[in-house]
């Protein structure tokens, strides 16, 4: 990932909750078509800094944003539900 595509990555992610340090999450699609989930956490809240890493959970209504705005397909937002265990 260069980090042109890292900051967008960043800019483009959804926050968890309103404020400037919320968590955020994203989702790219890889050439294969296959997804990868981002968290963001905030480290600085003065800054504010962030770290990112791949997501080992992504909310239900994270994932509800990432389908509504076409980055995922129904059936992957389904399957995405069920594999973090929350509808």
């Amino acid at each position: 990932m260069t980090v042109q595509e890292r900051d967008e990555l960043l800019e483009t992610a959804v926050p968890l909750h309103d404020g400037p340090s919320s968590r955020r999450f994203n989702v790219r699609r890889l050439p294969d078509g296959s997804l990868q989930m981002f968290d963001a956490k905030c480290h600085d809240p003065s800054g504010p800094a962030f770290h990112a890493h791949p997501a080992s959970f992504v909310p239900a209504r994270v994932l509800r944003v990432f389908r509504d705005s076409g980055l995922i397909t129904d059936p992957e937002y389904k399957r995405l539900v069920k594999e973090f265990g929350q509808p």
